[in-house]
């Protein structure tokens, strides 16, 4: 009889993560303020630029932002996956033509929709798409934050096109080696562990049966396919700010995994030095990829 219990996805997914990187470099503090206390950031906006629109008696297609009153939108509407289209285009500067192609809408509408987008939110211009030529004025050079501090160096010509790269690159990095961090930490969690603490976990993750052999494989150094396997969580998909685990469907192991993912993922981002960034993990499981079958995971309490 098999001694490790039948598998399931666990996923863990970084919370509005690049919007919030631009909201502390801007900084933008209307959208900082919110993250702070822990709203949901893109329904907030959903219901202002509705209330814009309502307020002004803008026509937009398929009654957008107007099918009911401002304050009755909610996570699951169309809108709030527009308006995150919307913050993206937006603070990226992708081009109006773009965010029309991206939000299926006439060009004027899309023009309509980034405008007040930028009215609510003058900082991603005035601070943030300032900041961002500044630096690349002065060095061509973007240093991404500690923990994870490297360069990125722009040699192209200073125009429009870079600076937009530019815009994107500086979020998408930084949640992108954030990622790769916590990738890296809980990838290597059983190799690191060199004083066995962690044994009753290796055990549910890959059977005792196998214990003796995992041992002379990590203490011989071993590269092969299956040493690499059980060096750490069994983790099948990084996909964009979020990561797919396959783990035995046994309580206290996935609240293990989900607990060191967090601890790991949540280190403070030091954008600012007296004032570090966290960027919230919340989880889904299930018994495959599909958003259907994924329901949200709750941490327990800690002890």
């Amino acid at each position: 009889m098999a001694s490790v219990a039948p598998r399931v996805w666990l996923f863990p997914d970084y919370n509005q993560a690049e919007s919030r990187v631009v909201a502390w470099r801007g900084p933008v503090p209307k959208l900082k303020r919110w993250y702070l206390e822990g709203q949901d950031v893109h329904l907030n906006m959903t219901k202002m630029i509705a209330e814009v629109i309502q307020r002004q008696r803008i026509i937009m297609p398929n009654k957008l932002f107007t099918r009911k009153h401002f304050s009755e939108f909610i996570k699951g509407d169309e809108e709030r996956e527009q308006t995150k289209r919307i913050v993206h285009g937006g603070n990226y500067e992708v081009g109006i033509d773009k965010v029309a192609l991206i939000l299926r809408v006439p060009r004027e509408v899309a023009k309509i929709l980034v405008g007040i987008y930028f009215t609510l939110n003058p900082e991603i211009r005035t601070n943030y798409h300032v900041w961002i030529r500044n630096t690349l004025k002065a060095t061509h050079t973007l240093w991404m934050p500690e923990p994870v501090r490297f360069r990125k160096v722009f040699w192209d010509i200073l125009d429009d096109d870079t600076y937009r790269q530019a815009y994107a690159a500086y979020p998408q990095s930084t949640v992108g080696a954030m990622l790769n961090r916590t990738l890296s930490i809980c990838a290597n969690v059983f190799k690191n562990d060199l004083d066995e603490k962690l044994k009753d976990q290796w055990c549910a993750w890959y059977g005792s049966e196998n214990w003796d052999l995992w041992r002379m494989e990590r203490d011989g150094d071993s590269k092969s396919p299956q040493a690499i396997l059980w060096s750490g969580m069994d983790i099948r998909l990084n996909v964009h700010d979020a990561g797919g685990i396959s783990i035995p469907n046994e309580p206290s192991l996935i609240e293990w995994a989900a607990r060191l993912w967090k601890t790991t993922g949540e280190t403070p981002i030091l954008i600012e030095k007296d004032d570090p960034m966290v960027i919230p993990i919340d989880f889904k499981i299930g018994p495959s990829w599909s958003g259907d079958d994924l329901k949200e995971y709750k941490l327990p309490a800690a002890a």
